[in-house]
């Protein structure tokens, strides 16, 4: 282990080059991908959901202000959908 150190710090400041300079390159394989796209899709699914209870609360709101218990709900499960998941 020793010896490996040399070649661990070179290849540390090989890429602290690259990274400074925006060469650094990462790849990712197409299991990677697919698992990323598969929970982004969830974040995205769920972050969408809560946006449109709070959107759909602020129409009624628009189309009839004495929905406003309702709507303050429906604003209130979005927000809450989105701090607590």
């Amino acid at each position: 282990e020793v010896q490996e150190i040399p070649f661990m710090l070179k290849d540390l400041k090989t890429t602290l080059k690259k990274a400074s300079s925006n060469e650094l390159q990462v790849e990712l394989s197409a299991g990677q991908l697919s698992w990323l796209k598969k929970e982004l899709k969830e974040e995205l699914k769920h972050h969408l959901l809560s946006l449109s209870l709070m959107l759909s609360s602020l129409f009624l709101l628009v189309f009839d202000k004495e929905l406003k218990f309702i709507a303050a709900g429906l604003f209130s499960l979005g927000l809450l959908r989105i701090l607590y998941r």
